[in-house]
């Protein structure tokens, strides 16, 4: 011990140092700033049902060759590559894509009567909500660099 408290017979105290002992040294820590990091991860089957309605829109895309079938195949290239992604900009691009798929292509695939592309287009619109639907969200704490 580097400091000794002895009490004296009439009640006072005398503190007693030893040089020998190295001192205790605190160290004063800095403040830690921590950012959070919060990432998404979507359910697997789903990722592999989107690359298969990838090459599904290919095929169309290449025998149709209509606009409407080109931007849906583009969208969904972005909607694959975010899903395969864990931002959670991922799912302002899933968003746009159903936005698409109910504001531009199921309404136009009704207007020219083609049924297969309107159900095809309706069902890919529920597999992309089943997609936001099962995706976990997890969080953590990074701490930054100084």
């Amino acid at each position: 011990m580097r400091h000794v408290i002895v009490e004296k017979p009439n009640g006072e105290l005398a503190i007693g140092f030893n040089e020998d002992v190295d001192p205790i040294v605190i160290e004063i820590q800095e403040d830690v700033e921590f950012e959070r990091v919060e990432y998404i991860i979507y359910n697997p089957l789903s990722r592999f049902m989107q690359c298969n309605a990838n090459i599904i829109l290919f095929i169309i895309a290449l025998t149709n060759t209509r606009y409407m079938d080109i931007a849906n195949l583009l969208f969904s290239f972005s909607t694959t590559h975010w899903v395969h992604r864990t931002s959670q900009n991922s799912v302002i691009a899933i968003t746009m894509h159903i936005g698409y798929l109910l504001g531009c292509a199921i309404p136009w695939a009704i207007f020219l009567l083609s049924w297969f592309d309107a159900m095809f287009s309706l069902v890919y619109f529920f597999g992309l909500v089943v997609l936001l639907i099962t995706a976990d969200r997890f969080e953590h704490f990074r701490e930054l660099p100084h």
